[in-house]
């Protein structure tokens, strides 16, 4: 689901509002999931849920900037 999630033009063109819609629209598929986070390369993000933030601390992050899909244990969120 995330490997296909981000090969979407939203994804790619780094357009949240079209990130969270595509999200809306298939809430059936993604209902599962807390929210979603969109970031840029220096790990500065937005959460479908509204909270903004950074994620550059994440020992995931430097793995997900080498282009590897990225399976973490779960981790505790900052913001919820």
């Amino acid at each position: 689901e995330i490997e296909v999630l981000s090969q979407t033009n939203a994804i790619r063109e780094m357009d949240f509002d079209k990130f969270k819609s595509y999200i809306a629209e298939r809430k059936s598929i993604f209902d599962g999931y807390e929210m979603f986070l969109l970031a840029d390369k220096t790990g500065a993000f937005k959460a479908t849920i509204g909270l903004d933030g950074s994620i550059a601390d994440r020992p995931y992050f430097p793995e997900v900037m080498k282009g590897k899909t990225v399976v973490s244990d779960p981790v505790e969120s900052k913001s919820t």
